[in-house]
């Protein structure tokens, strides 16, 4: 089953507070969310914010595992940067393996209770070059995903990790430049795919109920006291060396 199938039923077929809540309101926790990540130099609130994270996927009825696992993708990434940064200090690179976490786990908890036609359509509303870009990454992730789990199978069953430190490095070096090359093939294969769909930048969604505010909102609106609650202990204390 594919991956994007399961974040499209997920969305549409499982029921939950967030489900029901306003996209509004989701969208502005998320931009909170979004907010405290980039912003926090704490190992220790980027640690709360990972574990309140996922206390909500949890009440949202989703397979907490599963969407954990599709978070850790882009640490894998982040972690050639952050090796970059283990000579100047060892906490900046769990800064930047945790920020990666932590963003993908909050666009994860939003986009598998949301259908993507609302909240495309929403950012379009703000700016259509957004929309875009988001339609575009939120496609090409969950592509990713698939392709990524499929040739690193293949990589351990060819034995590509066995062998020695250095054949590993080499083996993975490949994995790695043979996915760049299969997803500029993929894009451009998705460009003449839209274009000949009639796609035009806009991405259409009747407005209905769901943009507004409603008595299901208490539950993002939770998620998103919590994280303000943290941002001003951040300020308070984090600056002066109260928190890590």
């Amino acid at each position: 089953m594919g991956t994007i199938y399961l974040v499209d039923y997920y969305a549409n077929n499982l029921k939950s507070h967030m489900h029901e809540a306003s996209v509004t309101m989701k969208l502005l926790t998320t931009a909170i969310a979004i907010l405290l990540i980039i912003t926090t130099h704490s190992v220790t609130l980027l640690i709360i914010d990972f574990a309140l994270t996922l206390i909500f996927i949890g009440f949202s009825n989703l397979p907490v595992l599963r969407i954990l696992r599709w978070s850790l993708y882009p640490a894998f990434f982040a972690s050639f940067f952050a090796i970059s940064q283990l000579p100047y200090s060892l906490i900046t690179p769990l800064i930047t393996i945790f920020r990666a976490v932590d963003a993908a786990l909050v666009m994860l908890l939003l986009i598998n209770t949301t259908p993507y036609p609302q909240i495309f359509f929403m950012l379009s509303k703000i700016s259509r070059t957004l929309g875009n870009i988001a339609f575009l990454t939120y496609r090409f992730f969950f592509i990713f995903i698939e392709q990524a789990e499929k040739r690193f199978t293949t990589l351990k069953v060819r034995g590509g990790l066995a062998g020695g430190l250095t054949r590993t490095i080499k083996n993975i070096s490949h994995f790695i430049g043979s996915l760049f090359l299969v997803f500029v093939d993929i894009s451009e294969e998705t460009y003449y795919a839209m274009k000949t769909r009639g796609y035009s930048g806009i991405i259409s969604c009747r407005p209905g109920p769901w943009m507004k505010i409603n008595s299901h909102d208490w539950m993002p609106f939770t998620l998103l006291t919590f994280l303000t609650l943290i941002i001003i202990v951040y300020w308070l204390f984090g600056f002066s060396g109260g928190l890590i």
